[in-house]
């Protein structure tokens, strides 16, 4: 669905530093994925309807960062201070059937999964992953997730990431598609 990022049915961990424009990107990536045009003038999208499901902002905040962006796209929204607070399989279902959802953004996983009691170290956090990755799979669905990466070791002069840079449960990495 996006060149270099994802494919149908895929369950995408989106890692980066707090703080370093994940939310942004992924704003961006909806929007291109939307309206059926290159997202960030480089990788080909196939046009899908797109959902964000948002956990971290309130619309207002949304709808702020899609005006300064330029976002102009009918994307759909489930916003967590509208009642969506906790990430359920079953109206997620609902939603991206009724709606012809192929791509689905969570921003962020952890905080949707907090209201379940599931804290991000937690095994348990890895298992949520799997399930939301097995939905993914089962409705053809690319489904797009933001974490955040450890701090960087400051006494190293290169930081090098990899999967363990991944904060949380060392399990989540391999409950996912791709990293």
């Amino acid at each position: 669905i996006v060149d270099e990022c994802g494919v149908s049915g895929a369950c995408v961990l989106l890692a980066a530093d707090k703080g370093s424009g994940k939310t942004s990107l992924m704003y961006g990536m909806a929007a291109a994925i939307q309206n059926g045009e290159s997202f960030m003038g480089q990788l080909s999208t196939q046009k899908r309807n797109v959902l964000i499901w948002q956990a971290d902002e309130s619309r207002d905040n949304l709808i702020n960062k899609f005006n300064t962006m330029g976002v102009e796209a009918d994307i759909h929204l489930l916003m967590a201070d509208e009642g969506f607070s906790d990430l359920d399989l079953t109206i997620l279902s609902q939603v991206v059937l009724e709606h012809k959802i192929g791509v689905v953004f969570l921003d962020s996983v952890t905080t949707l999964l907090r209201g379940k009691g599931i804290r991000m170290n937690d095994p348990e956090f890895a298992d949520a992953l799997y399930e939301l990755n097995h939905w993914s799979s089962e409705n053809g669905v690319l489904t797009i997730i933001s974490c955040h990466l450890r701090k960087p070791d400051e006494s190293k002069k290169v930081r090098e990431v990899s999967s363990d840079s991944i904060v949380g449960s060392g399990l989540q990495s391999a409950a996912v598609s791709d990293i």
